[in-house]
């Protein structure tokens, strides 16, 4: 019977193979515990402040408006002060506000993170949310746009141009950097954007300084920037009242958010020259006026600037949608007035 056993415990021994030790496995589990314990510490210390966002690939020399974005997302992703007040918008904002003026006038920490109408509504609110999710909530929020600009575009016109795509496709990539993000974030900078080399970085542009320079620019002026062209004003240019669904849908989700984060939200419309000021432009633009209340008067976080329209003289207009340098000034310091006269 003992005979019996054992030639069967011999048997099941050979079947089975031998017992597997998990003790040279041991260091490989500790350490991965470790790695994991400092990454949920890395991640509780700095998970909301992400790294800078590339915008730009690195197969190119990065364009004007990828410099333009850029500028707002390293702002986003530095060491500064944050910000109480913030310019947000399309480019109407971005040349037509002095951010160091507005400090200086309202006593508030302040960034311009204007960038363009090309990004559409979407853009601008994600990058605020991203401003947000990194740096917390401002106390306000100044939404400067040229409306008879920016509200006509589609979903589909704003894809057609590369700046919402790529804005989108980079927000959407972008991650807390922890130690184990380091070589996928590598691994995407070639299809996704990255560092950029010497040359790209400094190669002229024609008409716009190169992609340094204009880095440099956009943060001793804290993100803002002067249109220098002129327009020869010898007829009336012809004004749209169109508002497509998606910047309506849009604009409300922008709103949305004043109520849902707390802070306060101007809506101001830049200027229009004086030579714009026709019956037939009057009657569009008063139809989008309506159109645009519909939405920003329902929420108690908005204040819509008064008049809804300003006109100017036209040569302070140096295009449709940007004013000249020498109207930056007076537009800065009515921004402030009208901040300081509906501050709590």
């Amino acid at each position: 019977m003992n005979s019996s056993t054992s030639s069967s415990d011999e048997r099941l021994l050979h079947v089975s193979g031998p017992r597997t030790s998990w003790k040279p496995l041991l260091p490989l589990v500790f350490a991965i515990l470790i790695i994991a314990f400092v990454e949920i510490v890395l991640f509780l210390r700095f998970g909301s402040r992400q790294s800078t966002v590339h915008m730009a690939p690195t197969h190119r020399i990065p364009t004007q408006y990828e410099s333009i974005i850029q500028a707002k997302l390293d702002y986003i992703a530095s060491d500064l002060e944050n910000s109480e007040l913030l310019i947000l918008g399309d480019s109407s904002g971005l040349m037509g506000v002095n951010a160091l003026l507005l400090e200086s006038l309202t006593g508030m920490e302040t960034f311009n993170m204007g960038t363009l109408a090309h990004v559409g509504i979407e853009g601008h609110r994600r990058l605020l949310e991203h401003y947000v999710e990194c740096r917390g909530v401002p106390s306000k929020v100044v939404y400067h746009v040229a409306p008879h600009v920016a509200m006509s575009y589609t979903e589909a016109m704003l894809l057609q141009r590369p700046a919402l795509r790529r804005l989108r496709q980079q927000l959407d990539n972008a991650e807390i950097p922890l130690p184990s993000l380091q070589f996928r974030r590598a691994a995407q900078a070639q299809r996704y954007g990255g560092e950029l080399s010497e040359a790209q970085l400094s190669a002229p542009r024609e008409y716009w300084p190169s992609h340094r320079e204009m880095l440099t620019s956009l943060a001793a002026s804290k993100g803002a920037y002067l249109e220098t062209k002129r327009t020869d004003w010898t007829n009336a240019p012809q004004l749209s009242g169109d508002c497509s669904q998606f910047q309506l849908n849009e604009l409300r989700r922008l709103a949305d958010m004043s109520e849902s984060y707390d802070f306060k939200l101007f809506f101001i419309c830049n200027p229009l020259p004086r030579v714009a000021k026709t019956e037939e432009n009057m009657a569009a633009l008063n139809d989008m006026k309506s159109t645009l209340s519909d939405i920003l008067n329902e929420y108690e976080s908005i204040t819509c600037f008064t008049p809804f329209y300003r006109f100017v003289e036209d040569d302070l207009m140096a295009t449709l949608n940007h004013l000249h340098p020498d109207a930056v000034e007076s537009n800065t310091r009515t921004i402030a007035d009208w901040i300081l006269q509906h501050s709590d």
